[in-house]
């Protein structure tokens, strides 16, 4: 028999045989003292959570009419966020829950996320595709279609304050230089 198929042999077939593997029997209804095992208070109440929640049957998912999607997304479109006020007031003439509200507007930003980032990949997937089957060379385009960088005007520095007679001390240094190249002494 090969190591994966140990492995998989030897995997618990459910959530409740994995923390029976972990932690022992948890069954309180179990008579044999070998099987009976002492989880720790947080183990216990996370079962005792799960029993609880297994029992019962699961909420049915809502669905909203179309008026109510229209309202919701025209409520959206406004403003992504909605204030406890607002939805109050949507909840009462759409006959929903703030919850329900809340919920929806969250809902809807992650699928705003989840649309803006499909977008973003797909533009750069095509990107990456179109550099692959045709990298640039430039002999391939006429020179009106190669980038260019864009051009740079250069504009003088305009002065503002009354120009002062006296040299800046840049073209003192300048004129001192000058003036001793030309008179070595």
């Amino acid at each position: 028999m090969s190591e994966v198929t140990k492995t998989c042999a030897n995997r618990p077939s459910s959530p409740r045989r994995f923390f029976e593997y972990l932690y022992g029997n948890l069954d309180r209804n179990s008579s044999s003292p070998s099987e009976i095992s002492s989880p720790s208070p947080e183990i216990e109440e996370k079962m005792a959570r799960r029993r609880r929640k297994e029992g019962r049957p699961r909420r049915q998912r809502t669905t909203f009419s179309s008026e109510q999607t229209l309202r919701l997304e025209v409520e959206f479109h406004r403003n992504e966020y909605i204030s406890r006020g607002k939805r109050f007031e949507l909840a009462e003439t759409l006959h929903l829950t703030e919850t329900q509200i809340k919920i929806w507007f969250q809902n809807r930003r992650a699928k705003d996320k989840r649309i803006e980032k499909a977008q973003i990949d797909q533009h750069y997937r095509n990107f990456v595709a179109n550099r692959v089957i045709a990298p640039f060379n430039p002999t391939n385009y006429s020179h009106s279609m190669l980038p260019h960088p864009p051009t740079l005007t250069f504009q003088p520095p305009t002065i503002s304050h009354q120009i002062s007679p006296y040299p800046s001390p840049a073209e003192a240094s300048v004129d001192r230089l000058r003036g001793q190249h030309l008179n070595p002494c």
